[in-house]
């Protein structure tokens, strides 16, 4: 299994056809995924590698939103057991920019099921005896 301290970012970054040149001076290389639509991608690669690490003696979980931007390049890298199902926006919060109450009905709904799933209660029981 790859951690955040063995991945490699820039070898990533070189393999991947889709990223366009970029200038941004004083930032050779790293410049070529701030400046690309990759950017989500790595962004939250970066940020699961970084969770999966520190996370990797407990149970844990992620869901993603229904976004129209698929992640392509990096869902190899993704760990599919700890996948709970995506949800959708039913709702927005009274800031409308957060999901609502029935969202985090939905989302508490596939976060339980996969937590029936994969065992994870049997677990945290067995913890709490």
């Amino acid at each position: 299994m790859r951690t955040l301290a063995s991945f490699d970012w820039m070898r990533f970054i070189r393999r991947c056809p889709q990223v366009p040149p970029c200038e941004v001076p004083g930032w050779e290389g790293i410049g070529l995924v701030l400046c690309s639509g990759l950017g989500y991608e790595l962004n939250f690669l970066r940020n699961y590698k970084s969770v999966e690490r520190l996370l990797a003696d407990r149970l844990w979980l992620f869901s993603l939103l229904n976004a129209p931007r698929k992640l392509t390049v990096v869902a190899g890298h993704l760990d599919g057991a700890q996948q709970a199902a995506g949800f959708r926006w039913l709702d927005k919060a009274r800031d409308h920019l957060h999901p609502g109450p029935q969202t985090h009905h939905l989302l508490y709904q596939g976060f339980w099921a996969k937590m029936v799933e994969t065992g994870g209660l049997d677990k945290l029981r067995s913890k709490i005896r």
